[in-house]
């Protein structure tokens, strides 16, 4: 009697172009690789010899040019610079595939704009951040599509499990690259100003650096599941040192600071933002 296996349908695989690959577009191919997808499928086109060097040098990976990356990609992510997208959009536009889907990274660039200029193409917005590449943080999704569509099932999958929002208007977006994509970069600016005052008060630059690094580490994780305000009060301790210095925040301003950075950055958005 003759024995019959069920063989399971193999996967289509799809492919993955990074248009640009800089800081943020290195740290998606990253977050790609972290979440399993294959790296044979990815394809990247970046100018920049130095950015090459960084992610040839850690995954071997080969640069093409803008137009042929795009040929046969399902999934299309945009990471340059706004002042680049008239010369990428050129390049690009008559090369994507019919049932691509472009995923624009590209900040204060309104998505109407950039569907004019790809006519009949899928196009949606996404805010990733640097901690996506070890899939903390979060992304920001805007611009509708099918979710049986799919490339848009792998760019979920691209993602992993990285927390993922999608939002309902371009201003919310806007804002989340301000109170989420920038982030990181915020934080490093307040540890590096609380290490240096560390030595002032008297530790070596190794030590100051070790105690804040991981304190900063340890508090995020411990923070992520707590009620913030009631955090503060459980190690407010009556007359304690961490009284003395959660009242000298308040007094020489901390909300109002914070709020002139975010309210800076976001109306810097709206300087770069282009009249459509």
């Amino acid at each position: 009697m003759r024995k019959f296996t069920l063989s399971r349908k193999k996967e289509k695989m799809l492919y993955t172009a990074f248009i640009g690959c800089g800081n943020l577009g290195a740290a998606l191919v990253n977050c790609g690789v972290q979440s399993g997808i294959e790296i044979s499928s990815f394809r990247l086109s970046e100018p920049r010899l130095e950015c090459r060097y960084v992610i040839t040098k850690r995954y071997g990976f080969s640069f093409q040019s803008t137009s042929n990356v795009v040929r046969n990609a399902d999934l299309v992510f945009l990471c340059v610079n706004q002042k680049d997208i008239p010369t990428v959009v050129t390049e690009i536009r008559s090369h994507l595939k019919p049932a691509s889907l472009v995923v624009s990274c590209v900040a204060a660039l309104p998505l109407q704009a950039l569907r004019d200029k790809l006519p009949g193409k899928n196009v949606i917005r996404a805010m990733p951040s640097l901690l996506n590449s070890i899939h903390q943080g979060s992304v920001v999704f805007y611009g509708h599509t099918r979710p049986s569509f799919p490339p848009y099932q792998h760019l979920m999958k691209f993602f992993g499990n990285t927390p993922k929002l999608i939002v309902d208007s371009e201003d919310k977006l806007e804002t989340a690259t301000v109170v989420s994509a920038s982030m990181p970069a915020y934080w490093a600016k307040i540890l590096d100003a609380m290490i240096t005052r560390g030595e002032k008060l008297g530790l070596t630059p190794e030590e100051s650096s070790f105690l804040l690094r991981n304190s900063f580490r340890g508090s995020g994780n411990l923070l992520f599941a707590q009620d913030l305000k009631e955090f503060q009060r459980r190690g407010d301790s009556p007359g304690g040192v961490t009284e003395r210095g959660l009242r000298a925040f308040d007094e020489f301003g901390l909300e109002y600071l914070v709020g002139e950075v975010l309210e800076s950055s976001r109306e810097r958005l709206s300087e770069i933002m282009p009249v459509h």
